[in-house]
Order: C-alpha cells, then sequence, then structure tokens
C-alpha cells in the first residue's frame, strides 16, 4: 500500500507542473489545465464523471482548434 502511494505522488508530483506550466496556461487556458488535472486524478477509474470531463476538454481543444487554425481547417477540407 505504501509502495502505491509513494508512486502515485511521484507521478502526481512530476505530472503537476507540466499541466499548470506558465506556457501551456497562456496558450490553451486555465480551464484546460484544470480538466486535465482532473481527469489525471480520475485516472484508471472509467467512471461517467471522468468520461465527462474527457469531452468537456475535448470540446475545449476543438474550439481552440477552429478558432486559431480556421485556415487550415479550410485548406484541408477543400484540397
Amino acid at each position: 500500500m505504501l509502495k502505491k502511494l509513494k508512486y502515485y505522488f511521484g507521478k502526481l508530483r512530476g505530472t503537476l507542473p507540466e499541466i499548470f506550466s506558465r506556457r501551456r496556461i497562456r496558450k490553451f487556458g486555465l480551464k484546460i489545465a484544470v480538466l486535465d488535472f482532473i481527469s489525471f486524478m480520475c485516472h484508471r477509474s472509467a467512471s461517467d464523471f471522468q468520461l465527462m470531463v474527457i469531452r468537456a476538454k475535448d470540446r475545449r481543444v476543438q474550439k481552440y482548434i477552429h478558432k486559431n487554425y480556421e485556415n487550415v481547417l479550410k485548406k484541408y477540407r477543400e484540397g
């Protein structure tokens, strides 16, 4: 049990700086970082809540892509 806790705290300590980095928050926004964190905390649960969080993040990412890369998407559709 102690070994598992040590492992998960190590993963959490390694992942938090990546999820909440200034560069990432500036680029994608705080909401995506929070949704990533919640999804990370639900990892391996495969619960309805986790799926809901993943879908919410996917919707945010799609909005970001359409907002910032619409010209690329348009060329891809035409092409």
